[in-house]
């Protein structure tokens, strides 16, 4: 046994490594829970819940591509993941447990950059606790739970119809999120200053968006120029835009030629049927006000400010151009039921959470009335991360996750 007595340089190296090692592990406390958390969450989902989610399907389509070698065909890049840390064995066991660990990387990443964005205007605290919030954040389903009320009766999901936030049974999206929410944060950051290095991590980013699952690129390539080009002019917007447009154009081109390359009868159309039914908009206006009546709320109180502010203005577009292409883009052919061009609704919406919170907590009431409106969205922003608990008990117990 060594002591202090007989090695005090030893002794005091290692009391200061320990101190040291100590200290890193509570400053990242947040960072090794959630990923703890999420990790047992996506394992329990994966064994108790595998027919009712993506996430074993998902796995089951990087097994085939590894057995036709055919690893870097359409949004390859979680499937190559998948196969490279399981070391290419092509073990379903063992293929699972690395997507549930790779997509509990991707919640705690995503938590880790919206929690040092935030911290940029709030205490690292209270960014901490924000960045969970919106970690878990849903919507309030109303329509599901006026069933008890008799009213509604046919509704009987917590998801369909909805425009959420987060999800947690489709594993590309949930892998797709962080890194479509670096995008829009560095396309924000880059409006209001111009940055050549800044630019090229756009484009890589843009075409790992479209490597991982294309949707909120479909969305950005459509919002992020028409922004700029809006505020810059033209002229002044070509730096901006010319080569994320490239990167990403290419990129869609590959996974598009991979994926739509047989005669299976896939294939995507533009279809204006839904859109031209009045049932249609009466009930898909209800499911909207439902699923974003905090946003619009303090949208019709704040409207006035909001409405000259850019970054307000980009995350209403990308909302607006995901749910038009949701509307009017189908697939046909095995494709079909697949609601491939649903998924950057969710992004879109929880973007649009982010921008609230941000704005709800910094802000500090001037008068009493603004005193009370703020404690109403800091109340209703609660409701809103409870329900995100509520629906996460739910999807376990029920083992459904509509």
């Amino acid at each position: 046994i060594i002591t202090s007595q007989q090695n005090p340089l030893f002794y005091n190296n290692m009391k200061l490594l320990l101190k040291k090692l100590i200290t890193h592990v509570s400053r990242k406390v947040d960072i090794y829970a959630l990923f703890t958390l999420s990790l047992l969450l996506f394992l329990t989902i994966m064994v108790h819940l595998s027919g009712n989610t993506d996430l074993p399907a998902h796995v089951k389509i990087a097994m085939n591509m590894n057995t036709m070698g055919n690893l870097f065909s359409g949004n390859f890049v979680l499937y190559l993941l998948i196969n490279l840390f399981s070391f290419f064995t092509g073990k379903l066991t063992f293929m699972k447990i690395v997507l549930c660990v790779l997509l509990a990387i991707a919640i705690t990443l995503r938590y880790h950059i919206v929690q040092r964005y935030l911290n940029c205007f709030m205490l690292e605290k209270k960014s901490q606790l924000l960045s969970f919030s919106l970690s878990v954040i849903y919507i309030v389903p109303l329509f599901y739970f006026l069933k008890v009320f008799g009213i509604f009766l046919n509704t009987n999901s917590m998801y369909f119809g909805y425009f959420v936030p987060n999800v947690w049974h489709n594993s590309t999206i949930i892998f797709l999120f962080p890194f479509a929410i670096l995008l829009y944060l560095l396309s924000v950051k880059q409006y209001h200053e111009f940055d050549r290095k800044r630019n090229f991590l756009i484009c890589l980013l843009v075409v790992l968006n479209v490597l991982i699952k294309p949707s909120f690129f479909f969305v950005f390539i459509v919002a992020y120029p028409f922004m700029i080009v809006l505020h810059k002019g033209f002229s002044q917007s070509v730096k901006y835009i010319l080569l994320p447009l490239i990167s990403g154009l290419i990129s869609l081109l590959y996974v598009y030629s991979t994926i739509y390359n047989g005669n299976d009868g896939s294939e995507v159309i533009i279809s204006f049927q839904n859109v031209l039914n009045f049932d249609f908009w009466i009930t898909n206006i209800q499911y909207l006000v439902i699923s974003l009546f905090l946003p619009i709320l303090y949208f019709i109180v704040n409207y006035k400010v909001l409405v000259k502010d850019w970054e307000f203005l980009y995350v209403l577009l990308l909302f607006i151009v995901s749910v038009g292409i949701f509307y009017l883009s189908q697939e046909t052919g095995p494709r079909a039921n697949h609601g491939n061009f649903y998924w950057q609704i969710v992004i879109s919406t929880w973007l649009i959470f982010l921008y609230l919170a941000k704005h709800i907590f910094i802000t500090k009431p001037r008068d009493e009335k603004q005193l009370k409106l703020n404690f109403l969205f800091k109340t209703l922003f609660s409701i809103h991360v409870l329900m995100g608990l509520i629906y996460i008990l739910k999807l376990l117990l029920t083992k459904d996750y509509a």
